[in-house]
């Protein structure tokens, strides 16, 4: 399960951040669609629930930031909430996707270097 919850990390750093820049293309057009984002975040959420059975499981193995950023993932997505009604829904993902995608990258490098 280690190495299904790290090779699942490094996807969704790429996912995350490919939605991110794809958003932000398609901002003035009609956008991702929206099976896209949700099984992103279907996936995060997996990925979340890995690494709390790991954490449980042996709480010691990784350092704390690691888990700290992991779990930053979740504030980070959910800017898109406010973030829609200020710029409007695809920027609004772009930003949301970009801040998570750098939240799951710093939690893969901390759990690179441990």
């Amino acid at each position: 399960m280690n190495q299904a919850h790290g090779g699942l990390g490094e996807l969704l750093v790429i996912v995350y951040l490919g939605i991110a820049i794809a958003s932000w293309i398609l901002a003035r057009r009609q956008g991702l669609p929206p099976w896209l984002t949700g099984t992103a975040h279907a996936l995060l959420g997996v990925q979340i629930i890995m690494g709390i059975i790991l954490f449980v499981r042996n709480p010691n193995l990784v350092p704390w930031t690691h888990v700290l950023f992991g779990l930053l993932t979740i504030p980070a997505i959910m800017l898109v909430v406010p973030l829609r009604q200020r710029i409007g829904r695809n920027p609004a993902i772009a930003v949301s996707s970009a801040a998570a995608g750098l939240c799951a990258l710093v939690a893969v490098i901390i759990a690179m270097t441990r």
